[in-house]
């Protein structure tokens, strides 16, 4: 999610592993590899966390949009 896009990423309701993994991807740009030495866990449970939490996104993301018809 961008900055702007009107949609605040605490509202999705993330765990904070996930909400993690999401700022250090798209906030701060970082690799998989990096958000993994900074989290202490592998590149792959990196890549679940992300997938699981861009899922939990885009779900939360089509009720808002749905909420707001």
């Amino acid at each position: 999610m961008c900055r702007d896009s009107g949609f605040p990423l605490r509202s999705a309701n993330l765990p904070r592993r996930q909400r993690a993994v999401v700022v250090l991807r798209h906030y701060e740009d970082l690799t998989e590899k990096a958000v993994a030495a900074i989290l202490g866990c592998s590149v792959g449970t990196v890549r679940s966390q992300h997938f699981r939490a861009m899922a939990r996104l885009r779900a939360a993301l089509r009720e808002n949009q749905e909420a707001a018809r």
